[in-house]
């Protein structure tokens, strides 16, 4: 089964879309960072999932969607379609994996729990 690497860019380009920002500085100022950790993380394409977890609880936006930009069918998906969807987001070859914690999110919001 082929896994999916996270783009950092396309998170944060979904962050910006949400908030209208133009600037790194207002994507920071919008997640309580500094510009400098938003540089650090396009340059290293990792993130803080912590932060986007807040960020989707703040704007009333899905954790999943934000991390995938892919439409939250949840409601449409027989439980082997979820799995799949939820097995593809994590890459255990890469060093950018979700936490246990930031999968079993998704896979709750993912179900509708």
């Amino acid at each position: 089964m082929p896994y999916r690497q996270l783009n950092t860019n396309e998170i944060l380009n979904r962050i910006s879309t949400i908030i209208n920002a133009k600037t790194q500085k207002e994507i920071a100022t919008a997640m309580g960072l500094s510009r400098a950790a938003i540089s650090k993380w396009k340059m290293q394409n990792n993130i803080n999932y912590n932060k986007v977890d807040e960020f989707a609880k703040k704007h009333n936006k899905s954790f999943t969607w934000l991390l995938t930009g892919e439409k939250d069918d949840k409601d449409e998906m027989s439980m082997h379609d979820k799995m799949k969807y939820m097995e593809s987001l994590v890459d255990k070859k890469e060093t950018k994996l979700l936490t246990e914690k930031q999968y079993n999110k998704a896979i709750n919001e993912l179900w509708g729990k």
